[in-house]
C-alpha cells in the first residue's frame, strides 16, 4: 500500500466516523433515549465544528464531483439508477412488466 492510498483511506475513515457521529447526534435529538448522546472518543474540533457543518450544506452534485476528483469513492460497482432522495424500488424480474 502506498503512502498516498494510506492517507486517503485514513482521511475517508475519519470523515465517515465524524459524519456518522453527527447523524447519531441528530437522531438522538429527534428520538431521546434511543441513540447515544456523546461519542465514545474525543474528536478534533475541526471535524465537528468545521467539516461536518460545511459538508452538510454542500449540494450532492458538488460532493460527488469532489469524491470522484480525489479518487476517494468506491470503484468497481454500478451506481443505482435513481437520484438522491428518490425512494428505492425493487428490481423488476425479467419475465414481468412494470405496473
Amino acid at each position: 500500500m502506498t503512502r498516498d492510498s494510506h492517507t486517503r483511506r485514513r482521511l475517508r475513515e475519519v470523515t465517515e466516523r465524524h459524519l456518522m457521529i453527527d447523524a447519531m447526534r441528530r437522531v438522538g435529538k429527534r428520538y431521546p433515549g434511543i441513540a447515544m448522546t456523546r461519542p465514545a472518543f474525543r474528536s478534533n474540533w475541526f471535524w465537528s465544528w468545521v467539516f461536518v457543518p460545511v459538508y452538510r450544506r454542500v449540494p450532492w452534485a458538488m460532493r460527488e464531483r469532489t469524491i470522484k476528483m480525489t479518487g476517494m469513492g468506491v470503484s468497481g460497482w454500478t451506481p443505482p439508477s435513481r437520484r438522491p432522495r428518490e425512494p428505492w424500488q425493487p428490481p423488476i424480474a425479467p419475465d414481468r412488466t412494470p405496473p
